[in-house]
Parts: structure tokens; C-alpha cells; sequence
């Protein structure tokens, strides 16, 4: 459950009301504005900008419509463990295990968003992990998770990665034992695979470094994830083409690359979703598409 802001609950609240009431409300101005002696072509504009004003809150109600975003699987609650929250403009946050071993039906307030933003990514984290964050201008952040100190629910978090206004945070990833690489995957359906250690440790809320070179060609960064050989990965498309590929077989680059084609894609289809799994010697797998490294 999210918490909206102020112009959401007024949206909602003026487009219930309007919805039930719109006749009722629109004679009241009218009666307002024959009241004040106002010219019928003055009270056509009001009455205009009102009808405006009600579409553009309805279109905001909208785009503010909730969805669920991660499904954790959950053993027990304990104090050892956390729920690390990351929004789309670069906020983080973690949050004690056991606050949320009561749940009521209707939910419970996780974190408080502002203004614009929403929630992207929930890890179950230690307290002792690597918290990696990456913007779709191609920007990973690489933390230690001990650099955001556990709060309540119902607060904002704090800075995790600072991104340009116009830019957006597409995913977060932590770093185990199991787990010590990192694979970013384009819109455009490029990917590579990228060592941990080509990543320095940086203080929390800073820019970033490149993962990925974003250009035309690749698109932006789509989404990152840890990964190890062992792992196979899955690509589904917007358009619902699904293919498996073991990570093995994606190609270790550089930073300052575009990576390689894992998925040639048309136009109007762009990549959706991965997902990792474990490796399956005997499942069906393609190849990437082309492992010649583009600068």
C-alpha cells in the first residue's frame, strides 16, 4: 500500500465527487455565477476550464493507479533481517523484517513516496550486503548496505543515487557470495555481463558510474541484476516473446561499452522483464545473437 500525495487525494476525491454529483456541482456554478451578474460568455469559460480541469484530474488519477511491483517469499520475521525499498527517483530505505509480520487485509504503509515518485524495487537484505542501484542513463551506484541506517515504516528513505530530473532508476541488485556479477540489460535488447570489482564502493547518494554506454542504437538501461554462471536468464519482451540463454554465454565487458546483442528486436517491441534462475543443462537455450562486442 503506498500513501499518495496531496494532489492524488484531491484528484481522487474530485473525481468521485464530480462522478456522482457532476450535474449538481455544475448548476452551483452556474447559480454562482448568475449570482455575481457574470456575461453568459464568461460563464461558458469557467465552465470550460472546470470540464478541463476534471479531465486532467482524471488522466492524474489514472497514471496513479497502484500495481503491484515485487513478490517476496518470506520464511519468518526477525530483527536480523530487512526490506530494502528503492523508488524510482533514487530514494532507499530499509525497514526492520518484523514490522511487517502483521499485515492487515487492506495492507500497510511501507514507505512514504513523494511527489512523482513510486517504488521500483524490494530486497530482502542482512544488514551486511552491497546495495547496487542503476538509473536508465546507464548510472550504477555501488554502497554498503550498513550506510542506510534501519527506519519505520511510514518514513521518506534517503538518498540512494542522485540522477538528472528527467531520468529514472530501473533497478536495484545485491551482491552475495553466490551472486558477484553484474548483468544489465537494455531496451533494445542488449546486455553484458560486468565483474563487481569494476565497480568501486562510493559514498550513498552520489551520481553513479557508467555500467552502460547508452546510445540510440542500444537504447536505455532496462533493468540489472546479480548473477553467476550457474544462472540461466530469461528476456520477455513487451510484445510476449519469451526466450531462455545461460548466462555463461553473455559476454564479459567493459564498463564503458554497449555490450552485445542478446535479443534483436523491431522497433515496436523493446524488452519488458528478465528474470534469473538456476542453470538447466537440458533446457532448450538460445544463443545471443551476435557476441561481437560493440563499442
Amino acid at each position: 500500500m503506498r500513501q499518495y500525495s496531496v494532489n492524488a487525494i484531491l484528484a481522487q476525491r474530485v473525481f468521485i465527487n464530480l462522478g456522482q454529483t457532476q450535474f449538481f456541482v455544475w448548476s452551483d456554478i452556474l447559480t454562482d455565477l448568475e449570482a455575481s451578474r457574470r456575461t453568459i460568455e464568461k460563464e461558458q469559460e469557467e465552465i470550460n476550464a472546470y470540464k478541463r480541469e476534471l479531465e486532467r484530474l482524471k488522466a492524474e488519477t489514472k497514471e496513479k493507479q497502484e500495481k503491484v511491483k515485487v513478490i517476496i517469499s518470506i520464511d519468518s520475521y526477525d530483527e536480523e533481517h530487512q526490506l530494502t525499498f528503492i523508488t524510482k527517483q533514487g530514494i532507499v530505505k530499509r525497514v526492520s523484517l518484523d514490522q511487517f509480520e502483521s499485515v492487515r487485509q487492506n495492507g500497510k504503509i511501507a514507505i512514504e513516496l513523494r511527489d512523482e515518485d513510486e517504488l521500483i524495487d524490494v530486497k530482502l537484505t542482512d544488514g551486511n550486503a552491497e546495495i547496487l542501484i542503476a538509473a536508465n542513463n546507464g548510472k550504477l551506484a555501488r554502497f554498503n548496505e550498513s550506510d542506510v541506517r534501519p527506519i519505520g515504516r511510514s518514513a521518506a528513505g534517503v538518498r540512494g543515487i542522485t540522477i538528472p530530473q528527467d531520468e529514472a532508476v530501473v533497478g536495484m541488485a545485491v551482491i552475495t557470495e553466490e551472486k558477484n556479477e553484474i548483468l544489465v540489460v537494455t531496451e533494445k535488447g542488449f546486455g553484458k555481463r560486468s565483474l563487481i570489482d569494476d565497480y568501486r564502493i562510493q559514498i550513498r547518494g552520489g551520481m553513479g558510474v557508467k555500467t552502460v554506454n547508452v546510445t540510440d542504437k542500444n537504447g536505455k538501461l532496462n533493468t540489472l541484476t546479480s548473477v553467476s554462471e550457474n544462472n540461466d536468464l530469461i528476456i520477455t519482451t513487451t510484445r510476449g516473446v519469451v526466450i531462455r540463454m545461460h548466462v555463461s554465454d553473455i559476454s564479459q565487458t567493459g564498463r564503458n561499452t554497449q555490450g552485445v546483442i542478446l535479443m534483436k528486436l523491431k522497433d515496436d517491441n523493446k524488452i519488458a522483464t528478465i528474470a534469473v534462475v538456476d542453470r538447466q543443462d537440458d533446457e532448450v537455450t538460445v544463443q545471443p545473437e551476435n557476441q561481437v562486442e560493440v563499442e
